[in-house]
């Protein structure tokens, strides 16, 4: 069964994006180190991938 939710007021957290950027928990360094890490291992298999493929 499908529930309809009756419309929301688009004001509602109008304002709230300084607080939530001012008072949120800062991201770790290590987590951006080791996101890097996985794209650049992730676009080393791709390339591989490609260049065999050719």
């Amino acid at each position: 069964m499908v529930t309809i939710l009756s419309a929301y007021d688009p004001t509602l957290f109008q304002g709230a994006a300084w607080y939530y950027a001012r008072y949120r928990s800062k991201y770790p360094r290590a987590l951006f180190y080791f996101l890097a890490d996985i794209f650049l291992m992730l676009r080393d298999d791709y390339l591989t991938l490609v260049v065999v493929r050719d």
